[in-house]
């Protein structure tokens, strides 16, 4: 075990490459979380019109204090 934890110590995210490709790899891995993130939101929106909540948004907000004007 002991062994094992020296050799394998750490883990490399960002493989050995020039800068464009690390940046590349960096750009592709926050899209990626930042994609996840969207769904998430998605599917929690989804549950609460489902539940028969109503979610407002501040952008709901002044889409309707125009439509009264």
């Amino acid at each position: 075990m002991e062994d094992g934890s020296k050799r394998g110590g750490s883990i490399v995210l960002f493989p050995p490459s020039d800068r464009h490709t690390q940046e590349f790899h960096l750009q592709t891995m926050m899209q990626d979380i930042a994609a996840s993130l969207l769904m998430e939101f998605e599917k929690w929106v989804l549950r609460a019109e489902s539940a028969g909540t109503i979610v407002k948004t501040p952008l709901d907000s002044q889409a309707s204090l125009i439509s009264e004007e």
